[in-house]
């Protein structure tokens, strides 16, 4: 199956630092998007949802999920192909 960004016409893609994201599906609730690093150690901006999960679901390659609780303490997730984290 491909999945690059320009294999989906219906895909709005944003470029990001760290690479592109095309948001698939999203309410208040809920979202999907699909994002594609080409920037090997680049990162996200560190950020906090009240209502919504993120779900990480790795197709290839691998990646870092970095997550801090409420008093600031870090705890890392290192994802690789077929893994899933749910945050």
């Amino acid at each position: 199956m491909n999945l690059r960004p320009e294999s989906v016409a219906s895909w709005i893609i944003e470029t990001k630092v760290w690479g592109r994201v095309a948001h698939v599906f999203a309410t208040p609730e809920t979202g999907v998007s699909h994002l594609w690093t080409s920037v090997p150690g680049a990162w996200c901006s560190r950020h906090h949802h009240v209502a919504r999960d993120n779900t990480f679901v790795v197709v290839e390659g691998e990646l870092v999920v970095t997550l801090w609780d409420t008093l600031g303490a870090e705890r890392e997730h290192y994802l690789r192909a077929g893994d899933i984290l749910t945050v």
